[in-house]
């Protein structure tokens, strides 16, 4: 005599029994249809959160600010701003440099290098949320802003701007990872007061004192200069340049505009003459949307591919399920016509049927979700194992 567990009658009625014996009955048949769905159910779980962690991870997803940059010799960069400001389509000209900070022993050829001093990196200065961020995270990167525009960012974040003025090379850190609106803090305020700086000084980028919090905001362009999942700090351009001359050679320091405008490609050609024909030393430009309709075509391509795989994998898992239930169906033609022969109505054995169905659902869903949950797992530690390697 077969046996259930009390609550299915409970909850499923009569119906509900019948199909919990009818699974019991199949025995390795009834196993195999469970094993057939929940390796459907781990594949679909596994790829889409694969796909998910790319679209998180994906650095190389960014909403630059402008469209085109141009650069020159520190020396000239008040000439350099004054000439692009002149070139009709321009809206906006502004400082586009990133210094990094690069915490990764070793080069690109697998040298050493000098990096700065790692007390900064003290997993003490940061929230539960993101305790293991700094070994996934080797470069900090400093962003100067125009003076006014550093001004703005302070007033909106409620910070006394004055103190950024001052004989020290004070910046403002940016509390966000990953560039979205979150409760979430990446830091905690010990990091406050500490200095992001190289034990020798000469040759290399000045000291930061990190001094206040700002928030993430989509609608303030210099946040957007730093791909998504770094570490932003953002310090006034004048104090930047001012610090920097004494760590090294003014010659050998350039500076870089980004410039908004509506015509790139007219206003990158008569950027790249005024460079040539003017007198310019160290100088370059490029035309950065070009470069970005051509990334993100690529993007559009990759996620094509990856939600096409998807909607691949979401077929057959419903063409497995259909097939199960309507072999199901076919070889059991015999035992359907028996439970009508003793009376049992179309309700009931439609009903029968569907619980059969629902219950080796629950069963492939039992078997299914912590596998899923620990592949996904093992993929997450993958990645962090790449990002930690450097090959992100």
């Amino acid at each position: 005599k077969l046996k259930v567990l009390p609550f299915v009658k409970l909850i499923f009625g009569y119906e509900g029994e019948l199909a919990s014996k009818n699974i019991k009955r199949n025995g390795a048949k009834g196993f195999v249809i469970t094993v057939s769905m929940a390796v459907s159910v781990i594949l679909l779980i596994s790829v889409m959160y694969l796909v998910d962690l790319f679209n998180k991870e994906n650095s190389y997803e960014i909403e630059i600010p402008f469209q085109v940059f141009a650069s020159a010799s520190l020396s000239e960069r008040d000439r350099l701003k004054e000439d692009i400001l002149k070139l009709d389509g321009v809206e906006k000209v502004f400082v586009t440099e990133m210094i990094s900070y690069d915490f990764n022993p070793k080069d690109e050829n697998g040298n050493n290098r000098e990096i700065p001093n790692t007390s900064i990196r003290n997993p003490e200065f940061l929230t539960k949320d993101y305790e293991y961020l700094f070994d996934k995270t080797h470069n900090i990167w400093v962003i100067p802003v125009e003076d006014e525009d550093f001004i703005k960012i302070c007033e909106k974040n409620g910070i006394d701007y004055t103190k950024y003025f001052g004989d020290d090379l004070r910046g403002v850190l940016l509390n966000n990872y990953s560039h979205k609106p979150s409760r979430k803090d990446v830091f905690n305020d010990k990091i406050l007061g500490q200095k992001l700086f190289y034990d020798k000084a000469e040759g290399n980028p000045p000291a930061i004192i990190i001094t206040d919090f700002v928030k993430w905001d989509k609608n303030i362009e210099e946040y957007r200069l730093s791909p998504k999942g770094s570490i932003s700090v953002y310090v006034p351009s004048s104090i930047m340049d001012r610090e920097y001359v004494k760590c090294v050679d003014e010659k050998e320091l350039t500076c870089t505009y980004g410039i908004k405008c509506k015509n790139h490609e007219e206003i990158h050609a008569k950027i790249s003459d005024i460079l040539l024909y003017d007198g310019y030393t160290n100088s370059y430009s490029s035309d950065v949307e070009d470069q970005l309709i051509i990334m993100k075509t690529l993007m559009t391509l990759i996620k094509t591919v990856m939600y096409g795989f998807i909607a691949l994998i979401s077929l057959i898992v419903i063409a497995n399920i259909v097939n199960t239930i309507t072999t199901g169906v076919h070889l059991r033609r015999k035992e359907f016509a028996m439970f009508k022969s003793v009376g049992m109505t179309r309700f009931c054995f439609k009903k029968m049927f569907f619980l059969e169905t629902f219950l080796y659902g629950l069963r492939a869903l039992l078997f299914g979700l912590p596998i899923s949950a620990l592949i996904s797992f093992f993929i997450y530690k993958a990645e962090s194992g790449l990002c930690i390697s450097g090959i992100n």
